[in-house]
């Protein structure tokens, strides 16, 4: 199991979070607001550039007034920038995306992503931001064409996986990358995390989480994790641009042998079809 980091200082931004929340107890996920809505009518929108370690560039259109980029989130967009070769080609799913900025930079060569959220604003404002990108870069028309929005809430999967005797049964296919950017900030997240990545990675499947270290819950989700048989393949830790604390990107694998009557039941009623 990956063991957990734990420095003394304390977060202060989230993505997507209002500035004025400076700390991750006074933000609760609440559909009456809406984290996305525009400042003004016609916003400036300006690039926000991923740098990978390799030397390689990628620069998404958002509008820097009405969100802020979290630096877990840019870690891991990092990563899979750096990580092309590993997503090329294959299925990936975001869970928590928020701006999604680790789905966009995936989708230059992934073969499908699935970007999910709670939050219905999350979802519209991502689809904003493909929509404003593909307007700002003219030469790229299929730009982000591979990418499909859900809305996606984890406690629905632990509370099927629980009381269904055939498990919690996905709406979209197995994927083969599940990503998560600092998804776990409260105790209430880490089960029903644990039960989203578990329902919808395929055997074999990989998970590349990346979590600001004091994060609440995160030794919780390991141990659930641990407990449905994911092994630890590698850590990488990391400092943040803006906040300047720790962070893990921590890389779990599936057994291949991890295959439950959801999964089954899924495949079974999509080759029918």
């Amino acid at each position: 199991m990956c063991k957990e980091n734990r420095p003394a200082t304390k977060n202060a931004l989230q993505e997507g979070c209002p500035k004025d929340a400076q700390d991750e107890n006074d933000y609760e996920q609440d559909e009456t607001f809406d984290l996305f809505e525009a400042e003004e009518e016609d916003p400036e929108w300006e690039p926000l550039s991923i740098l990978g370690k390799s030397g390689r560039e990628v620069s998404i259109y958002f509008d820097p007034a009405r969100v802020w980029i979290w630096d877990a989130s840019r870690i891991l967009s990092e990563w899979c920038l750096d990580n092309a070769a590993i997503i090329n080609g294959n299925r990936v799913l975001e869970l928590g995306s928020g701006l999604g900025v680790p789905s966009l930079v995936s989708s230059l060569h992934a073969a499908e992503v699935l970007v999910t959220d709670f939050s219905q604003g999350a979802i519209d404002g991502l689809s904003a931001a493909i929509q404003q990108n593909r307007l700002l870069q003219p030469k790229e028309p299929s730009i982000y064409a591979n990418m499909k929005l859900f809305t996606l809430d984890w406690r629905d999967v632990l509370k099927g996986e629980r009381e269904s005797p055939a498990g919690y049964v996905p709406s979209f296919p197995l994927v083969d990358i599940v990503l998560g950017a600092d998804v776990i900030y409260t105790l209430d997240h880490p089960l029903p995390l644990a039960a989203a990545v578990d329902a919808h990675l395929r055997p074999g499947g990989v998970l590349i989480l990346t979590a600001k270290n004091i994060r609440p819950g995160i030794s919780m989700f390991f141990e659930d994790l641990k407990a449905r048989n994911f092994e630890c393949v590698a850590t990488e830790a990391h400092v943040g641009q803006n906040d300047k604390e720790n962070y893990t990107l921590w890389h779990m694998r599936k057994p291949h042998g991890n295959v439950n009557m959801a999964h089954a039941t899924w495949h079974m009623a999509h080759e029918e079809g």
